[in-house]
């Protein structure tokens, strides 16, 4: 049952594409998230090729999952509002 808050969605088998939502907010916001989740899925991989990540490379690597999690959050609850976080 969808909360009251978020958009109306339906998503079709494997991969499937999220449909609009009626608000072109929301639906661009929906687009961005996907958008920058497919990157983030790449730069993961890059990520998880290094063989011995330095320091730096391991913070900024947790503070980008931080903000794919909100992102995945945001989507899954339909908090479209914003991407500010993602």
């Amino acid at each position: 049952m969808p909360t009251p808050f978020a958009p109306t969605v339906s998503v079709s088998g494997r991969g499937g594409r999220m449909t609009g939502s009626g608000s072109p907010a929301i639906d661009d916001a929906t687009s961005k998230l996907r958008d920058r989740a497919q990157a983030a899925l790449e730069r993961n991989a890059e990520f998880l090729a290094l063989p011995s990540p330095t320091g730096a490379q391991s913070i900024a690597q947790v503070r980008a999952l931080t903000r794919q999690t909100n992102g995945l959050i945001r989507l899954l609850l339909g908090l479209l509002n914003s991407t500010e976080d993602t």
